[in-house]
């Protein structure tokens, strides 16, 4: 073969590799079931390459992925919340210079790939869930790099296990004063604090008055004397998130009784100070450190006439652990339902409800003194009430807006220690 028409034959070739079509790198990102993660916190990909990424949601949640550009995952949180009531229609995406590329709202088992064409310039773009309530925690990472440069495999985070944070037990020293972290929440069941909650809310509590305190030697009640009940709630579940957001769901009512920031519960009436220490008299109630940023009002949100005209109490079924958060299950009205509350962006926090066999519609009715703090991504309202129709699923969720104006009514009785206290 002559020279020339080998080197024919070889700039043929060379211009044949040049031209062809470079396959896309895939990427799938899972999310961590309840606990507002993506399981994919980094990955890396060449600079002016083409992506396939791939959102499967695995969560109860729905969830979106937006990518950003580099520096501007906090811009683009904010430009999400102002869509408000546009935003379900949008997907949550704002329409920004800021976004290079985004999913749709992805609901739970479900999934969607899109393609993506990489920036050319090597650098850091975030990407969030805009889902309201989600893009603060919710956060990855794409690393560009430069062509040639080794790209990394990605960081996969399938738990959140003791590495990723410290054993709140371990922060806390099993001491009178536990507390959480968004990781690893603190949960513990005792009697808790009456910040004031009316009794429409505690409807289902038994009402107790004060007794004569029995005498076992003389087998009699001794005359003169009373003892009063404890001034706490019975059978609380208190959840902490570390000191920038707890709260307390009632087994009995089956709800949500109150949140607060600034601390957690200090347990030092009941469990004494230190090891050996003595407890106050009677004082099986902790006292609350922080601030109330909600207090429940009214009756069970869900109103009965959205399941049946009978008004049975609701009867709690237990619950299980989410990434060391409870989910509740109870049923109310022959309905079975699981209720997750999770801190969200600051100032907010957000409960996930789920129904097995939901009624059509779901009905929601609010005291007008917590209707304000009230947001949900389903629905619609009319004046208080929230009705959600079957078409939407099984699930939905409110966002609830932290209130700074109200105020705790300290129920303790004169003379014996407080159980509120607004030092955090």
């Amino acid at each position: 073969m002559r020279p020339l028409s080998l080197l024919l034959i070889i700039i043929s070739l060379v211009c044949q590799c040049l031209g062809a079509e470079t396959k896309p790198a895939k990427i799938e990102i899972e999310v961590i079931p309840g606990a507002l993660r993506y399981a994919t916190t980094r990955f890396d990909v060449t600079a002016g390459s083409t992506l396939e990424l791939t959102l499967k949601n695995t969560c109860i949640m729905p969830h979106n992925l937006v990518l950003g550009a580099p520096g501007k995952a906090d811009a683009i949180v904010t430009q999400a919340m102002a869509l408000g009531a546009e935003g379900q229609a949008k997907n949550y995406v704002p329409a920004s210079a800021d976004v290079l590329a985004a999913t749709k709202v992805i609901n739970p088992k479900e999934s969607e790939t899109i393609k993506i064409a990489v920036p050319t310039q090597p650098g850091d773009y975030p990407y969030l869930c805009t889902f309201p309530g989600h893009g603060t925690v919710m956060r990855g990472v794409m690393r560009v790099k430069p062509e040639g440069e080794y790209l990394e495999l990605p960081v996969q985070e399938k738990t959140l296990g003791a590495s990723q944070s410290a054993d709140p037990m371990k922060e806390s020293t099993a001491n009178s004063h536990p507390m959480g972290t968004r990781e690893r929440p603190f949960v513990m069941r005792s009697f808790v604090p009456n910040p004031g909650l009316d009794e429409t809310v505690l409807s289902n509590h038994t009402k107790a008055t004060a007794a004569k305190p029995y005498n076992p030697e003389t087998g009699k009640d001794t005359e003169g004397e009373n003892t009063y009940p404890i001034p706490g709630i019975p059978g609380g579940i208190a959840v902490s998130f570390g000191p920038d957001f707890a709260f307390v769901w009632d087994t009995t009512e089956c709800r949500l009784l109150y949140a607060w920031k600034g601390g957690f519960l200090d347990m030092t009436p009941y469990w004494g100070e230190g090891t050996g220490g003595g407890r106050w008299k009677n004082a099986f109630v902790p006292i609350l450190n922080g601030t109330l940023v909600y207090k429940a009002a009214g009756a069970h949100l869900f109103s009965p006439s959205s399941f049946a005209e009978d008004a049975a109490p609701p009867r709690f079924r237990g619950y299980k652990l989410i990434n060391g958060n409870p989910q509740f299950t109870y049923e109310f009205l022959g309905k079975k339902v699981h209720e997750l509350i999770t801190p969200a962006d600051p100032g907010t926090f957000m409960i996930h409800y789920r129904f097995e066999n939901p009624p059509d519609p779901v009905r929601l009715e609010f005291d007008p003194t917590i209707r304000k703090q009230i947001s949900c991504d389903q629905g619609s309202w009319k004046d208080n009430a929230l009705e959600i129709p079957a078409d939407h699923g099984d699930h939905f969720m409110l966002l609830v807006k932290f209130s700074e104006d109200i105020k705790p009514k300290d129920e303790t009785k004169p003379g014996s220690k407080p159980i509120i206290s607004e030092e955090p």
